[in-house]
């Protein structure tokens, strides 16, 4: 189970439990490009428990949890891509949880029931499954269904009634950029001029949409490239998310946080995805580390939670107590932008090319 740990606050409590100080400015003066001397070791501990910790939250909840299987599913993608060793036993248990989940649902899926959650952990676990690598069938097609029907007459999804979980059910920007990668991902072929019109409803109104946290300003740029948003849009996009990079390297959930693993690691996977840096840039290999100086012994990161709690607690195998839910999620992050530090980044369909290193 998860060990009881103080709710450190900067660099020197994570030290203190096990944490490495990084060099932020860390650069092979041969190989810009090479990959930080501690990258491998800290993303193979991180994955390793993140496995544990996902088939934990299954065996006590015996559900899917949006803050676990989805993310962890998508750090396993990047970590194999990496060169990281990943269990096939632990990966196929956890696509089997994520298919599992909706096999009895695609009935109320074909009537717009939405599960707990709304369209937005209904786009999470989609695009878990795409990581996971799940071709679509009949019970993606149901989802799809229900959740282009989601879709607002401005463009966006939003959750409605659903209880707000910052920062992973924050607003309605990163529902909406979930749902368009979600519809790319497991589109209808014979809906295929529907979905491209939706698309496009939703390019429009992220173009308009003005961000408030970070997670707003990092899922607006992935989704305005997810969209196929000009050019203009997308950079302008990208400087303002590289504006809110704080003095230690890191990103914070809002101007009135401290930096922490998941808006860094968010960021850091949003701009390389975008091909806005290279992980040789000096704004990525600050971000990283900051990461790495920052990172426990065991492999997590802690995030502090500022989610309303609603749900009974238990211990899913991760550190932090209250907090370990969110820490999961943050861990899951901060191993993608890692993973993408060692290896290229896999760019889906539509997205633009990296560009090369600048001296960012």
């Amino acid at each position: 189970m998860g060990r009881k740990v103080c709710l450190p606050g900067n660099r020197a409590d994570a030290r203190k439990a096990g944490a490495k100080h990084g060099d932020t400015a860390y650069q092979n003066p041969k190989r810009p490009d090479a990959p930080h001397p501690q990258a491998l070791v800290a993303l193979a501990r991180s994955e390793a428990l993140l496995e544990k910790s996902s088939a934990e939250f299954f065996k006590q909840s015996g559900c899917v949890g949006c803050h676990h299987q989805p993310f962890i599913a998508r750090a396993q993608q990047r970590a194999l891509a990496a060169g990281i060793p990943i269990s096939p036993t632990g990966t196929r248990e956890q696509l089997a949880q994520l298919k599992g989940q909706w096999a009895s649902s695609q009935e109320e899926f074909l009537q717009s029931l939405n599960p707990g959650g709304g369209p937005n952990r209904l786009a999470e676990n989609l695009l878990g499954l795409e990581a996971a690598g799940h071709a679509p069938d009949s019970v993606t097609d149901s989802a799809i269904v229900d959740l282009a029907e989601a879709q607002a007459v401005d463009g966006s999804w939003r959750d409605g009634e659903e209880q707000p979980r910052p920062p992973i059910t924050e607003g309605e920007i990163a529902g909406t950029a979930r749902a368009v990668r979600a519809l790319q991902a497991y589109s209808i072929p014979a809906r295929r001029l529907e979905f491209d019109a939706r698309i496009a409803r939703a390019k429009t109104w992220l173009q308009r949409a003005n961000p408030a946290s970070t997670d707003d300003y990092a899922m607006r740029l992935l989704g305005l490239v997810w969209t196929g948003a000009p050019e203009g849009d997308i950079v302008r996009a990208e400087r303002e998310l590289l504006a809110l990079q704080r003095e230690d390297g890191g990103w914070s959930g809002n101007p009135y946080l401290n930096s922490e693993a998941f808006s860094t690691g968010e960021a850091l996977v949003a701009l390389a995805q975008s091909g806005a840096v290279a992980a040789a840039d000096v704004a990525y290999r600050r971000g990283l580390g900051f990461l790495l100086s920052t990172q426990y012994a065991d492999g997590s990161w802690h995030v502090r939670s500022r989610a309303i709690k609603f749900q009974p607690y238990f211990e899913s195998g991760f550190p932090f107590g209250h907090d370990q839910w969110i820490s999961a999620a943050g861990t899951a992050w901060a191993a993608q932008a890692i993973a993408l530090s060692i290896g290229p980044p896999s760019v889906p369909a539509g997205h633009r090319a990296s560009r090369p290193p600048d001296s960012r």
